[in-house]
């Protein structure tokens, strides 16, 4: 009997010659299942066949750069091969439900993305609050955000003016951002921007009460940014 993974089962795996394998996903790996390999009057070993079938389709599997199994291995290299320390168990709270989708888990933190925006003065802020806004001037001037796939992925919005951090974070309650002209920004919402021909991307936002009080390191996140 070969064994290619064992388990306590009421009929051991590889006993039916139709069902030598089994896996729980839709790809043959990971899965669980065994060979039974018998002699045979022949001199042929009974099951070989079966066995040899399998370890075609597992070099098949393993040549497949489009499976799912590649992808898990391709994200797990790129989690191990990270150069941070994790942070210490029990120093920070982080949530466990996505806030997008609460049946859904959350995203590991060096995925969860969040970005730094610069407010200009404690009015802009009022208005912010008011409409559940956030708004970022776009484009390669200095100070402008560059739409990227990491701007796609942001779920939060850290406010700061120079190297100081000033409130809470805002929670993206969107997963999209709506573009507007610095005109419209003036008559839809109000505010007057920098820049009335330029062009600002706009964030449905309101403040994270999971994350309350948080103390930022502001130095770590100017070096960061």
């Amino acid at each position: 009997m070969i064994g290619v993974c064992g388990l306590s089962t009421s009929r051991y795996p590889g006993e039916s010659k139709h069902e030598p394998f089994r896996s729980n996903f839709h790809e043959i790996l990971p899965g669980l299942g065994a060979f039974s390999i018998r002699p045979a009057n022949s001199g042929k070993a009974r099951g070989i066949e079966e066995l040899s079938t399998f370890l075609d389709a597992v070099i098949d599997h393993l040549s497949n750069r489009t499976t799912a199994h590649e992808r898990s291995w391709y994200h797990l290299g790129e989690s191990l091969s990270l150069k941070e320390d994790a942070v210490p168990h029990r120093t920070t709270m982080l949530p466990e439900k996505n806030q997008f989708d609460e049946a859904k888990r959350a995203l590991p933190p060096e995925e969860h993305k969040i970005l730094v925006v610069w407010s200009k003065d404690d009015s802009q802020l009022t208005q912010w609050k008011g409409h559940q806004i956030a708004h970022v001037r776009l484009g390669s001037k200095p100070g402008g955000l560059t739409v990227d796939l990491e701007v796609a992925q942001v779920r939060h919005l850290l406010v700061r003016r120079g190297e100081k951090v000033l409130m809470d974070l805002l929670k993206l309650t969107s997963r999209d951002f709506t573009i507007h002209t610095g005109e419209d920004l003036d008559k839809t919402y109000g505010i007057k921007a920098s820049d009335k021909a330029g062009v600002y991307a706009v964030f449905n936002v309101e403040e994270d009460p999971f994350f309350k009080g948080t103390k930022w390191p502001e130095k770590r996140i100017w070096e960061l940014i």
